[in-house]
């Protein structure tokens, strides 16, 4: 039990290693022809542009990426700009380093505890105040360069990055979007995902609260968000959990992943009447 818990966190370790390199693995793999840039402060990030492939234009859907290596990767998030770009959707998919994890190590007797599913984890920290101001640059760097765009705003984000998004709205330091679509949105202390809890009930804009796996069901207290929906009678909030999707998707095939996000945006948007 101890050696598999020791791997589980060496593993972690080398997730962090990996997806702390995002937007840097992208200049290394893509031409500098092949993608976009956004001056984002004093630094040009990557950015991946896309038109729509119908004649009507709904609007710009703003795909954030964050630093994690499963879900809403890379891959997947040009899969799902395809099939968004088909229903008529402009695109801009926007990976940042922007939330990057602080690893505290673990005591080898206190490992059970830290990775337990229900658990709040204290080996993994960030800080929510530095990458929130970070990530605030970012998104209005991005509003601003699709503001010529006519139609909607649709906001795309998973993880971390989805949570201080829903943070930075509440706030009123970023723009706000028509819709935000977050998956797996969360972050990993109790206290801050309590007030994330509080916020999306309390933010006047449609959300869809996606979700691909039951860890993400008991760390984001997805009752309690309903709950809290209910009280503030928010009129557009709609909560799932994607069936048969596997979250981790390092292949390149095919993704059921982005095949989902892609038919449950379009039944969200077809529901608010866009």
């Amino acid at each position: 039990m101890k050696r598999h818990l020791c791997f589980v966190v060496l593993l972690l370790f080398a997730i962090q290693a990996k997806a702390s390199s995002l937007v840097e693995n992208i200049r290394q793999h893509y031409l500098p022809s092949e993608y976009d840039t956004l001056l984002v402060g004093d630094e040009d990030m990557p950015v991946f542009a896309a038109e729509p492939t119908t004649p009507l234009s709904r609007g710009v859907a703003l795909i954030f990426l964050d630093n994690g290596h499963q879900g809403l990767t890379l891959h997947n998030a040009q899969m799902l700009a395809m099939q968004l770009n088909q229903r008529g959707w402009h695109t801009r998919i926007l990976p940042s380093d922007t939330v990057q994890w602080n690893i505290n190590p673990l005591a080898p007797s206190d490992m059970t505890d830290a990775l337990h599913s229900r658990a709040s984890n204290t080996a993994f920290k960030v800080d929510f105040s530095s990458s929130e101001s970070s990530l605030s640059l970012w998104i209005n760097a991005a509003f601003d360069s699709s503001a010529n765009i006519p139609g909607f705003r649709l906001v795309i984000a998973q993880g971390m990055t989805g949570a201080q998004l829903v943070s930075l709205t509440a706030k009123g330091s970023i723009p706000n979007a028509d819709s935000l679509v977050l998956l797996d949105a969360f972050w990993p202390d109790k206290d801050i995902n309590a007030q994330l809890t509080e916020k999306i009930a309390q933010i006047d804009i449609p959300i869809i609260d996606l979700h691909t796996a039951h860890v993400y069901q008991a760390i984001s207290l997805l009752s309690s968000r309903q709950r809290a929906v209910n009280k503030t009678l928010k009129l557009y909030y709609r909560q799932k959990t994607l069936s048969g999707v596997n979250p981790i998707t390092l292949s390149n095939s095919t993704s059921a992943l982005a095949s989902n996000l892609d038919k449950e945006i379009y039944g969200w948007t077809r529901y608010l009447g866009w």
